[in-house]
């Protein structure tokens, strides 16, 4: 393994006062490359993989780190939801959009770029831009098991999701689209699920929530 550092347990709660370098801080929606810093040293891939890469915070912690990253999104001609996922990923991390609370098509890039260098408009493709709560679910499940199966046998997926509040209502962003995966999301801050693949069965294998 060509880590930088030593591998290092992780505790059922992570709090980054500072935020770390790496992606842009300025793109809404994004983490602290410390999370995933920390992912990566505890599961110690060889490799990650995202596929909603945003600013590329993934890239940023995982050259830190001195391992190979594989990026895609939206806005750089990969689309979740149409393209065909072109490896067996041994790790992915994923970060998806809070339904409606950002938009990122048009808004965080422009959407008239994507047009023109790839082909599409993003805004029919967007995630955050799903009107209705049953259909963005119904879309997310359906990326998350597509990353999920995508998996070489023995991989890793982390996914990070807050939940979101109206009304003074908690609801959560996935709802359980198979029996034998556990969603178990956190109702009260933005949690991490680590998903293991085990002759084709999910298990949770690490969870933890965290304060940012």
């Amino acid at each position: 393994m060509p880590y930088k550092s030593e591998s290092k347990p992780l505790t059922s709660i992570v709090s980054y006062p500072e935020r770390g370098e790496g992606g842009n801080n300025r793109y809404r929606g994004n983490c602290s490359p410390r999370l995933i810093e920390d992912l990566l040293g505890f599961f110690r891939p060889g490799e990650i993989c995202d596929y909603m890469c945003g600013s590329g915070t993934t890239k940023a912690a995982a050259d830190k780190l001195g391992i190979g990253s594989h990026l895609y999104d939206l806005h750089s001609g990969f689309d979740i939801m149409n393209c065909e996922i072109p490896e067996r990923p041994e790790f992915i991390f994923w970060h998806p959009p809070y339904w409606d609370i950002v938009t990122f098509s048009d808004v965080m890039y422009k959407a008239s770029d994507v047009q023109k260098n790839y082909g599409y408009d993003p805004r029919q493709y967007d995630l955050s831009r799903i009107p209705d709560w049953e259909s963005f679910v119904e879309k997310m499940n359906y990326a998350m098991m597509k990353q999920f199966s995508a998996l070489e046998k023995g991989g890793r997926m982390a996914v990070l999701m807050g939940d979101i509040k109206k009304k003074v209502c908690f609801t959560v962003c996935f709802l359980k689209s198979s029996s034998r995966v556990p969603w178990r999301i956190s109702s009260s801050r933005p949690s991490i699920t680590a998903f293991q693949t085990r002759s084709s069965i999910a298990e949770n294998s690490f969870r933890f929530c965290m304060n940012m």
